[in-house]
């Protein structure tokens, strides 16, 4: 705080510029791209007809060109993916010997910066993409964040869920943040969309196993998304509409150094719907799912090393639906019929301060976290949790010497939970799917839990001699709730065997605290163990000519003391598993007009009751899983992209016999979980992109054609009454998407 105090009593701005009096004839600009007037950094303008004569832009987008003598000249700008919109002529003469320009350039095309690679330092298990790739992708509606499921490692079972599954664990395995936040949740309605505007994102790491001691209280992967900075140059914003939802965002400076972004999206097909219909045989809506998020950063930089920023989200979704009687599931499980109202939001406020210095950087966070889950069946009861957590965070990392970095970190979460319960004991697992509402057993459950939670952790990452670089480091946590404590190891390898070729491994333990209703009291077992989980990669990344990569990644992991449902005492820790598999990535990074990247991926994963001895494959089993993505500009402003996802049926259960209940009711005898599979699922996506720029503001349009060869793909069975026909559940069908969204 003394050094921030020196900043601002002495500011640098006070300097005067050397080249202000330097002598000589020279042309200062900024280079901007021409719709939004947004800097641009690493665009070079030259001199036309002298060769050599040029100048990159900087991170402002500022450059300065020495010209020898006075006289007329012509500049032009160029970039990766970008061209000058008109030359720009200026006149030197000894009367002025300095000219100051603009120049506007423009994109190429929609087709953008793509990356799909490891992070700089290539860590094993680590993949960082950035937000305009992915948003490009055919079949993801312009949102970023649908695009991992494209990536290795990650799958979904079903074409409406974005929800990832990684490498063996489920998507409730999962942790998230944003800008250093944590975040309730990511995505709408189960995938529907994500919650976060494609707009303010920059890019994100998929952290998908052995990451280090920065993420904990999580088994399965970690999703660390990083949004952009406000504009602050000038007011803009921007205005999109998609088949799903509509959005906006409005951004600018406040002063010199302060700046935001303000953007807000809904749903809209609810409004144009009747007030109810049917959703499917027997089941119709009440209140159409519908969905809104907002985000806002207000961002101040006292100076080049100090950053404060104000940052809030948040995200609401709703839905009512109503089971008939005479619907095939309402005959079955009597309870099930009539209406079901489900809410699902949350809202979270923080301050981050950031300091970077030569050697040393920081980051603390001081923030507020809402989740709020509303389920109301009608004949079931209810269930309402209201969690308000506090937490503080904060982050060093610092260089003793050179090639030597330590990172120090650790949070403190408060938790006030508010749960009100009052429904059935026995809810579906992984462990047993199948649960018959109307026969299990009903309790209630109604308190104040109050919980507090710490974590500290200590990495030191030291290239040991010029190939060779390892990463050690721990992760101490516990809380007064379960009364268990944690000193969790990881170790990190990265070795070059040559310039173009990395070899890199990883391993960790990990643990994650069960779900609230599986150790609250009456419902669970508050005995329970944390989850377990030991993490195991390796992989070697090499490249294999200019703008292609090959990289290859094997990975094992075990979890422990999963909890498996208990008659006696609700749940223990009986449950384990594993998981195993191998990926191949071929990249090509960014050309001229293609891109693109394929992955191949083998994978298997079991759990094992150690209670009965019953060992199966989950639903998130799906052996193999092939991606397969290209854009292809054909013409200036105009991208061709196409996207093609094959991946191994899914495990279910069937049901294998039927005898007759206590209560006179057919009931189903289930065969082994997972025993058998769905068909293999595969599907074609198509997209183009047109982008028109105009003098003050652009305007970006795509068109989706989602399943284009019309693929049956297959997402379950739903049985009749009789419990012997089964009907398909089927995915989505051939249907056209659209987007446009103005920028200005």
């Amino acid at each position: 705080m003394r050094r921030l105090f020196y900043l601002l009593v002495f500011p640098l701005f006070f300097i005067n510029d050397p080249n202000a009096s330097a002598a000589g004839f020279l042309v200062k600009g900024t280079t901007v791209e021409q719709a939004t007037g947004k800097p641009v950094t690493g665009v070079t303008t030259s001199v036309s007809g002298m060769p050599g004569l040029s100048a990159v832009s900087d991170s402002s987008g500022s450059f300065t060109i020495h010209l020898p003598g006075e006289g007329n000249y012509e500049l032009t700008s160029t970039g990766e993916g970008y061209q000058s919109a008109n030359p720009v002529r200026v006149t030197l003469s000894a009367e002025k010997p300095m000219a100051q320009v603009t120049m506007k350039i423009y994109h190429l095309s929609a087709l953008g910066e793509v990356v799909v690679a490891a992070e700089r330092r290539r860590e094993a298990g680590v993949t960082v993409t950035k937000a305009r790739e992915m948003a490009a992708l055919p079949g993801t509606g312009g949102d970023p964040l649908r695009g991992i499921q494209s990536l290795p490692g990650f799958t979904t079972v079903s074409d409406t869920s974005a929800n990832p599954a990684v490498r063996g664990s489920s998507p409730g395995d999962n942790l998230y943040y944003v800008d250093f936040l944590p975040v309730g949740y990511l995505f709408h309605m189960g995938g529907m969309s994500s919650n976060f505007n494609s707009g303010v994102i920059e890019d994100f790491n998929l952290r998908t196993a052995a990451f280090g001691p920065q993420y904990g209280d999580v088994i399965g992967a970690v999703v660390d998304v990083t949004l952009r900075e406000p504009k602050s140059d000038k007011f803009g914003g921007q205005v999109g509409i998609s088949m799903l939802e509509a959005d906006f965002l409005v951004e600018g400076p406040v002063t010199a150094n302060q700046s935001f972004y303000f953007g807000a999206r809904r749903s809209y097909i609810d409004l144009f719907l009747p007030k109810t219909g049917s959703l499917d045989d027997g089941v119709d809506y009440v209140q159409f799912p519908q969905y809104y998020d907002y985000q806002g950063k207000y961002l101040w930089k006292p100076d080049d090393r100090n950053s404060v920023s104000l940052q809030l989200s948040g995200s609401h979704d709703e839905l009512i639906f109503n089971i008939k009687e005479d619907s095939a599931i309402g005959q079955r499980d009597p309870l099930v019929v009539g209406e079901y109202s489900h809410q699902l939001q949350y809202h979270g406020q923080g301050v981050v301060w950031g300091y970077r210095g030569d050697s040393f950087q920081n980051r603390a966070a001081l923030g507020r976290l809402f989740t709020g889950l509303e389920e109301k069946p009608q004949n079931l009861g209810h269930a309402i949790a209201n969690i308000t957590s506090y937490y503080l965070r904060d982050e060093v990392v610092f260089t003793p010497v050179l090639n030597h970095e330590v990172t120090v970190g650790g949070k403190i979460t408060h938790d006030d939970a508010d749960v009100n319960l009052d429904i059935v004991k026995e809810m579906p697992s992984e462990f047993d799917p199948n649960v018959d509402f109307t026969s299990a057993e009903r309790a209630v459950y109604k308190e104040v839990v109050r919980v507090n939670i710490w974590e500290f952790y200590l990495n030191d990452r030291w290239r040991i001699a010029n190939p060779f670089t390892v990463s050690l480091g721990a992760r101490v946590a516990g809380d007064d709730y379960a009364n268990e404590n944690f000193l969790e190891p990881k170790l990190g390898l990265e070795y070059r065997l040559t310039e173009d070729t990395a070899i890199t491994a990883a391993w960790g333990k990990y643990h994650q605290s069960p779900p609230g209703p599986e150790v609250v009291a009456e419902f669970g077992n508050p005995s329970l163990s944390a989850f377990k989980a030991e993490h195991y990669v390796a992989g070697v990344e090499q490249k294999v000519a200019p703008g292609l990569m090959v990289k290859v990644e094997g990975y094992y992991k075990k979890f422990d003391d999963l909890s498996v449902p208990d008659d006696v005492f609700n749940y223990l820790s009986l449950g384990s598993g594993q998981a195993y598999g191998a990926e191949l990535l071929v990249k090509k990074e960014v050309s001229e007009d293609i891109h693109g990247w394929v992955s191949v991926a083998y994978a298997h994963t079991e759990r094992k009751n150690e209670s009965t001895g019953e060992v199966f494959a989950p639903a998130y089993d799906q052996p193999v899983i092939v991606n397969a993505t290209a854009s292809y500009r054909f013409r200036e402003h105009w991208t061709f992209g196409a996207r093609w996802r094959y991946q191994s049926g899914a495990p279910f259960t069937p049901v294998a016999g039927t005898y007759i209940g206590d209560d006179g009711r057919l009931m189903p005898v289930y065969g082994g979980i997972g025993s058998e599979r769905l068909p293999d699922y595969h599907r074609l996506d198509l997209r183009v992109d047109r982008e028109f720029q105009f003098d003050s503001w652009k305007l970006g349009t795509f068109f989706e054609l989602i399943n284009a060869y019309g693929r049956n793909n297959i997402s379950g069975y739903q049985y009749e009454a009789d419990y012997v026909t089964r009907k398909e559940i089927k995915q989505l069908p051939m249907l056209f998407s659209f987007g446009v969204k103005a920028e200005f």
